[in-house]
């Protein structure tokens, strides 16, 4: 997915986008800015289970660092979280 790094950043932050992002999420409720509820829905075989949630969002800094990943056997939503959590991540080589 091609997009402009800060796009995509501001995109992530919106708690409803994101929520959209997640399977099963339904229900997302504000409490305020940074807090929210949600009930979370999945199946496994023939069982559903539905859980209550109440999500933190916390202070996040701005990607600094690219990195490149190689996707193996995902789907494009799943390569893109994985490629937002590698560019958040603190580089180890020194600056």
């Amino acid at each position: 997915m091609r997009a402009p790094r800060q796009a995509v950043f501001d995109a992530v932050r919106d708690a409803r986008f994101f929520a959209s992002c997640i399977d099963g999420v339904r229900e997302l409720e504000e409490i305020d800015p940074t807090h929210y509820t949600a009930l979370f829905e999945t199946k496994l075989a023939y069982m559903t289970f539905r859980f209550k949630v109440a999500v933190e969002v916390t202070p996040w800094l701005a990607p600094q660092v690219e990195r490149k990943l190689t996707p193996r056997n995902c789907d494009h939503r799943t390569l893109w979280m994985a490629s937002l959590m590698a560019k958040n991540r603190p580089s180890s080589s020194p600056t």
